[in-house]
């Protein structure tokens, strides 16, 4: 650790630059944060679910949403087993609409749960 200068200035040991850098934006906090909890990008994450109904359509939208992007899942809750067999019978093309919409290939997987 450095001797401080005056009586006022804390003393920093030489590992204070990895963790503070000054100000920074939001979005670089959010990075930080989705990246720890092994979640996709911000970007990633809205394009999924704000857009999720332009994404699979109307139809599809009425009785699926996505609940939860963890490493590389993305699971969505379906209202009937009927919607959760569909699904998992389109994944495969969902999971290309999806790279090609969000513009990412951070969603490798699809899991289904049927809502209670």
């Amino acid at each position: 650790m450095s001797r401080p200068n005056s009586p006022w200035e804390v003393p920093r040991s030489r590992h204070y630059r990895r963790f503070w850098d000054g100000p920074q934006t939001v979005g670089s906090g959010v990075e930080r944060v989705l990246k720890h909890l092994n979640a996709p990008k911000a970007d990633v994450v809205e394009s999924v679910f704000a857009d999720w109904e332009r994404l699979v359509g109307e139809v599809i939208a009425k009785h699926t949403r996505p609940q939860r992007i963890t490493n590389g899942v993305l699971v969505l809750e379906v209202d009937d087993p009927a919607w959760a067999s569909e699904m998992e019978w389109m994944s495969e093309e969902l999971l290309r609409r999806i790279s090609t919409m969000a513009d990412t290939l951070e969603i490798t997987e699809i899991s289904v749960v049927l809502a209670r």
